[in-house]
């Protein structure tokens, strides 16, 4: 991968990062874009382009289209876009390094403890809950998001028994927003070919949408919203 990028650097990274979008679109069937350095670290990022799937909206239903419908599913297959499945993977993203990290926007959010559990965690507490050990001491404050992470971490080991890829749940590690929680997978390019560099791309890919898929049901269905209802019922 790097002798390959050394050639004429610039164009091979462009080319390479819009090959990878073509990749994760034709997987997830939603439109991703690329971004060039979007960090010091950072040679390209691949994100989700939800630009595109409003443009597309509009375009075909009028610029007063009420964009809160954009979640409906009759929606997505008229317009082609599967805007629900490109939570699986909201970016991809090439460090200088060589690592190529992949993360899904959020599965478990913090702050739904406070509208579901009834319950905001104290900050200096948060961290707590990156070790599947502590987390019997808070699901009694916090019995339906502690069950997400559940139901998270035995998707992503499933998955990953499956498909041989390593998925796992970590927290945004950022300053600013540091509450939330979603499914990543990384591997090292440092001494990958272009071709074994993109046959990787697509197999985290699938198993990125793999472990999506599996937790989605669980997450719309009938279990996550008695569990809602029963923990309001214990907090009244």
């Amino acid at each position: 991968m790097n002798n390959l990028l050394n050639k004429n650097e610039s164009q091979e990274i462009d080319n390479m990062a819009h090959s990878v979008a073509s990749i994760v679109t034709k997987i997830v069937g939603f439109p991703y874009s690329v971004r060039l350095s979007p960090t010091e670290t950072a040679m390209w990022e691949v994100f989700s382009d939800d630009q595109h799937y409003y443009r597309a909206l509009k375009d075909k239903y009028g610029p007063g289209f009420d964009l809160a419908s954009a979640s409906n599913r009759r929606i997505q297959k008229e317009i082609g876009m599967n805007f629900e499945l490109s939570r699986s993977i909201d970016q991809i993203r090439y460090e200088r390094s060589g690592i190529v990290q992949f993360e899904s926007t959020i599965m478990v959010d913090l702050a739904w403890s406070i509208e579901n559990d009834d319950f905001n965690m104290p900050d200096k507490s948060i961290q707590e809950l990156d070790d599947p050990k502590n987390w019997q001491k808070w699901k009694r404050k916090m019995p339906v998001t502690v069950t997400m992470l559940e139901k998270c971490h035995d998707v992503a080991k499933e998955v990953s028994v499956k498909s041989g890829v390593e998925i796992i749940v970590r927290r945004n590690g950022s300053p600013k927003v540091d509450d939330e929680f979603g499914f990543e997978t990384s591997f090292d390019s440092s001494n990958m070919t272009q071709e074994q560099f993109l046959k990787e791309i697509e197999r985290r890919c699938k198993a990125m949408v793999k472990a999506y898929k599996k937790y989605e049901p669980w997450l719309t269905g009938s279990k996550y919203k008695k569990l809602i209802q029963s923990t309001k019922k214990a907090k009244t």
